[in-house]
């Protein structure tokens, strides 16, 4: 019997001892009077555990909560396993109190029964709860009152949450909304692209869509433009939801929708004036050719009809200047290989016979296949109108204009010199000479639209033009015209074996074809890059032998051994870039 009872109290000792290195606090009551505690339960009211034995459990209640604890017991059936926890709140030793968790279980202790209470601090995590409840309280109303519409969506599509902002766009209460597809509120475009198929694919895939405009149906049937930002959203199951965010940009697109009208009935307008005067000013030039021919005329009449002409002859110069900016900007040529003495040769015969009655010289270091330049076929346009410039503004009956040429290894461009002997441009107009477009403050009237030209088709050659003096600070000893054309580079020889260095495959049928393809353009030309250096293909096309099953998906764009699909923002394309450019094949790196 004595072996028994030592075996006994050395099980005890065993378990009192775990029960005196538990983290949490945990004590014995019996007859509502506690037996036994262990130190990390005195240790959480601020008391030795010699004051907390042979004292009631109730007194260390808070008063005011005291009974939520015996509600609480009471619940339970003697014996009863996996009990719920529950909350209590305790006082320490100066009467401070401290919320705790509890779990309790019945037990039989010195062969009475008891409870044991396991107690657990959660003051930390009810602060933790409060702040994650304030921040979602936060977020509800920042969702809430938001003027952006949000839509949260299943990866199927299916809308989960809106906020006030979204029912009043689509004009559909919430309930109407909820469960319900998204594709139901978003037509199919022109060439029948089922465009929510192709944004749940390209969210899916882990990509973001970045201020994408399109159509969406309200209630009733009307149509509303609206910008869609959308990206993967964690969830608490592990598989990401759909963050929508739709901006109503309705008015403005109107607005330029109208604003498009209005350009396009501007342009028909344009073009009937400008057919009709240019068949006008023939008739007139016939006439007066007629006229001289026939006829013997005083010499003051014949000067006359000699001014005549001229100014019929700036008539139709300023009609077909009009209708090459109209073209350079729907119908831009293709850039080609040029050489720069054709065209100012070209350019000084056509001035010079435009002004029959002056004396031309031109001084110049530019012989033929000395330097190429990637032109087109405006390029003689730009010589032409620079030296009749020159031509009309000297005074003087003989004229002498330099041009001088050099290649620029630090921009890789050919630097054109222009210098004239005239009158000289104020230096007040000088970076307005070149402007008749914009807006009203910044241009230049009376002037004519041989230079505005001379900028466009520079510009659309991705060079630069202006103006300086020809002997610095004295304007009225001439000017100086300085062209920067980029230089024509062959890519015919890529080492990589392809034609270009970046690929665009874009199709009829892809929602993101052309909104990537403008992303990529813009970036290029942010970056100062020629534009041929892109290829583009359409696997549409029956003569391009590529079929969209053999790309990834589309679009897909390949900037040298980079390859990226679907929607893509500026900041990739910027990046693949920088590292086409430090490639040692790349044409601007070429010796």
């Amino acid at each position: 019997m004595q072996d028994v009872r030592d075996k006994d109290s050395e099980v005890d000792n065993k378990y009192r001892n775990i029960l005196e290195m538990a983290n949490d606090g945990i004590v014995v009551v019996q007859d509502e009077v506690i037996v036994m505690c262990n130190p990390a339960f005195a240790d959480m009211l601020q008391y030795e555990t010699k004051d907390v034995l042979g004292r009631r459990f109730v007194d260390f209640l808070d008063p005011v909560a005291t009974h939520l604890y015996h509600e609480n017991q009471e619940k339970f059936i003697w014996g009863q396993q996996n009990r719920p926890s529950f909350r209590i709140r305790l006082l320490n030793s100066i009467n401070e109190t401290t919320t705790f968790e509890v779990s309790t279980a019945d037990f039989i202790y010195d062969s009475q029964p008891a409870i044991c209470v396991i107690a657990r601090n959660i003051t930390e995590k009810m602060a933790l709860e409060s702040a994650i409840e304030a921040s979602e309280s936060r977020y509800r109303n920042l969702f809430n009152s938001s003027p952006i519409a949000y839509f949260t969506l299943s990866p199927r599509g299916t809308i989960q949450q809106v906020n006030s902002a979204a029912c009043r766009l689509l004009g559909h209460q919430e309930s109407d909304l909820l469960k319900r597809n998204i594709s139901t509120f978003i037509p199919k475009d022109e060439s029948d692209v089922d465009i929510a198929v192709q944004i749940l694919i390209e969210i899916n895939q882990g990509k973001s869509i970045k201020n994408f405009e399109m159509k969406m149906t309200r209630k009733g049937g009307e149509s509303i433009w609206v910008s869609l930002t959308a990206s993967p959203l964690q969830s608490s199951q592990g598989v990401p939801d759909i963050g929508f965010m739709l901006g109503d940009i309705n008015r403005r697109k109107i607005a330029e929708l109208r604003e498009q009208q209005e350009r396009n009935r501007a342009n028909l307008y344009l073009e009937v004036m400008t057919h009709d005067l240019n068949n006008v000013n023939q008739s007139l030039m016939f006439s007066l050719e007629l006229l001289r021919e026939k006829m013997e005329l005083p010499p003051t009449v014949d000067d006359m009809l000699r001014d005549t002409r001229w100014s019929v002859r700036r008539s139709s110069r300023l009609i077909s200047s009009m209708r090459s900016i109209i073209n350079l900007r729907d119908n831009p040529p293709e850039t080609v290989k040029c050489d720069i003495y054709e065209s100012i040769q070209k350019g000084i015969k056509l001035a010079q016979d435009d002004l029959p009655w002056k004396n031309l010289e031109v001084r110049s270091n530019i012989d033929p296949e000395t330097y190429f330049v990637a032109g087109h076929s405006y390029l003689d346009n730009v010589f032409f109108h620079l030296i009749h410039n020159a031509l009309t503004h000297d005074e003087k009956d003989n004229v002498k204009v330099e041009i001088t040429g050099e290649y620029m290894s630090s921009t890789n461009t050919i630097r054109i010199c222009i210098a004239d002997y005239g009158l000289g441009v104020p230096d007040g107009i000088k970076d307005l000479i070149f402007r008749r477009t914009g807006h009203p403050d910044q241009q230049l009237v009376g002037r004519g639209l041989g230079l505005t030209l001379v900028d466009q088709i520079v510009r659309d050659l991705e060079g630069e033009v202006y103006l300086v003096n020809r002997v610095e600070n004295d304007y009225t000893k001439g000017a100086k015209v300085i062209l920067e054309l980029p230089v024509w580079v062959e890519i015919i020889g890529l080492e990589c074996g392809r034609s270009a260095c970046i690929t665009f495959y874009k199709s009829n049928h892809c929602l993101f074809c052309d909104p990537t393809y403008e992303v990529l353009l813009s970036v290029i030309e942010e970056m100062g890059l020629p534009s041929y250096l892109v290829e583009v293909f359409n696997v549409d096309d029956p003569d391009v032998n590529i079929s969209a099953s053999e790309l990834p998906m589309l679009p897909f764009i390949k900037i040298c051994n980079e390859e990226l699909t679907g929607f893509v923002g500026a900041d990739t394309v910027r990046t693949a870039l920088m590292a086409l450019m430090v490639q040692s094949c790349y044409p601007g790196n070429l010796e």
